[in-house]
């Protein structure tokens, strides 16, 4: 009886998580961003090139144990295969792995897939919030705790180096999108919530064992002319200091207007020494 209520709860719990990353859009968002790449391959090609130099360089003097990569996505600015040489076992967590992913890692015998809300609770929370309140502005995101779960990685797991790629400045958008479009909570606590995520996704890292690839500013240029800026928006809440920022450069994201269609969009992108 004991191992049935274990079954019940588990598949409960597995069913909820289903049920909040498809509410929140990652599904779709997942196909958005392949589609994407395939759109601009050649633009984005610079960037990736730079993101995957950036996390080898990084691991040369980490210890070869174990390697975990946060937000790895479909792979395209993940060095997989010279990192699953390098380390005894690489571990890829994101919040969902598609079916491609999974058959290629198939193919990887010390490479492992782990399928985790890397905000520390904020996506269920925000969830959560919205079922219990519905479209009350009166409760205070606060309310929402966000939990170092060791990023989903078994309990008996060091990692010797850890990547978050391409992540920081994107791990609030599904849960302010969703608190935006079932609530009215105002921009100043939106934006509490966000440094919070921001900030405590920085404390779960650990030091001197990890880096970091984030954009941090997203501008959109009139038909792509650098002199005519139509938007700039800064992404990140936290600071980092020079000494940790090793490096910047600038990723052409979006040529097509399919992102903001008044024009062109580029991301400024930098690495971190953590």
């Amino acid at each position: 009886m004991k191992n049935f209520l274990k079954k019940i709860t588990k598949n409960f719990q597995s069913n909820k998580k289903n049920l909040v990353k498809k509410k929140l859009g990652f599904f779709s968002d997942s196909e958005g961003i392949l589609n994407r790449y395939l759109r601009e391959k050649e633009n984005w090609e610079s960037h990736i090139q730079n993101t995957k130099k950036f996390i080898l360089e990084a691991s040369a003097n980490k210890q070869k144990n174990i390697a975990v990569i946060l937000g790895s996505g479909w792979l395209l600015d993940v060095p997989i295969n010279e990192l699953s040489s390098q380390f005894q076992k690489v571990y890829l967590v994101d919040i969902i792995h598609s079916k491609q992913i999974k058959h290629k890692i198939s193919k990887m015998p010390n490479v492992e897939l782990i399928e985790h809300d890397i905000t520390g609770g904020a996506l269920e929370g925000v969830y959560n919030l919205i079922e219990k309140y519905n479209t009350s502005n009166r409760q205070q995101l606060d309310e929402i705790e966000l939990i170092n779960t060791n990023f989903g990685l078994p309990a008996n797991v060091t990692p010797d180096f850890v990547v978050s790629v391409n992540l920081l400045s994107q791990l609030d958008y599904f849960a302010l999108a969703y608190l935006k479009k079932h609530t009215s909570f105002c921009p100043i606590s939106l934006g509490e919530f966000k440094e919070r995520i921001q900030k405590t996704h920085l404390e779960f890292l650990p030091k001197l064992k990890t880096c970091i690839i984030t954009d941090y500013k997203e501008t959109v240029y009139k038909d792509n002319n650098p002199k005519e800026i139509i938007r700039e928006t800064f992404l990140l809440k936290v600071k980092f200091s020079d000494k940790e920022i090793a490096n910047k450069w600038k990723w052409t994201f979006d040529t097509q207007k399919s992102y903001y269609t008044e024009g062109n969009t580029f991301m400024n992108v930098m690495a971190i020494n953590y």
